[in-house]
């Protein structure tokens, strides 16, 4: 598909995140955070450990630098 992709659990939910939601992210090696990121699938979730999200994320490789 040329897509590169990405997932992660925020420890404390986002309820604004949505898919489709072009995000950034922040704190990952350089040529992570250099690519514009888009959220594909988000998930909240509510349970004994408290308010998460579950994010995926997806970039075209052509957007993702060497």
């Amino acid at each position: 598909r040329g897509v590169a992709s990405f997932s992660i659990t925020l420890a404390h939910g986002r309820p604004e995140l949505m898919p489709e939601l072009p995000t950034k992210v922040v704190g990952f090696k350089p040529q992570i955070d250099a690519v514009p990121w888009l959220l594909t699938k988000v998930m909240h979730n509510l349970g004994d450990g408290g308010y998460t999200t579950a994010l995926e994320l997806e970039a075209r490789l052509e957007e993702v630098p060497d």
